[in-house]
């Protein structure tokens, strides 16, 4: 049942949200659910603006061949693909010269059942550019334990690789000229 305010709540635990309690909203806090408190503002202030992140984040799927099997919707709004249409897509949206780095990992992290962190890719959006993306990946398991491939997490950060570049710029423009300053005699 999601409550009234939006959360997630078994369907016997329907409250107002001033009511919920320590044991219904454990999971933000790590507090101990038998404890009793009441969980106040703050902390479904905080709960939701997890929920807003977490939304914003691109969720995939990722089989062994590197072909997409699940995306969430945050694709969309970063890459410009509906979730259906990353269906089957794969590595070829990797910047080509990004490609190296992840066809030469690719072998070791599917051997290796490892996965990946803070891998830094521009990948292909729907309009053509391309747009900057951290991910991880972890190994996701069947049931019976046979390896199926990798869920990802990608984070936006096209952004902060613009500023980060016009910033480098910014440098090299005055180093530049206190370099020329200082061939003029005083």
């Amino acid at each position: 049942v999601v409550g009234v305010d939006g959360w997630v709540l078994p369907a016997h635990e329907e409250t107002d949200p001033r009511e919920r309690t320590a044991m219904q909203c454990h999971h933000v806090r790590g507090c101990n659910p038998r404890m009793g408190k009441r969980v106040d503002a703050c902390d479904i202030e905080s709960h939701r603006l997890i929920d807003q992140l977490l939304q914003r984040l691109s969720r995939r799927v990722i089989d062994l061949s590197g072909r997409h099997t699940y995306s969430n919707h945050a694709v969309e709004e970063i890459l410009g693909y509906t979730p259906e249409e990353c269906q089957g897509m794969g590595l070829d949206l990797i910047h080509p010269e990004d490609r190296p780095v992840v066809d030469a990992e690719w072998p070791a992290w599917v051997k290796g059942r490892t996965g990946w962190r803070n891998l830094v890719l521009r990948w292909r959006a729907k309009d053509g550019g391309y747009r900057y993306l951290e991910s991880s990946g972890t190994p996701i398991f069947s049931q019976q334990g046979e390896f199926k491939g990798f869920a990802g997490v990608d984070r936006d950060i096209t952004e902060r690789k613009r500023f980060e570049s016009s910033l480098q710029q910014s440098e090299q423009r005055y180093r530049s000229l206190v370099d020329t300053m200082e061939d003029i005699p005083y």
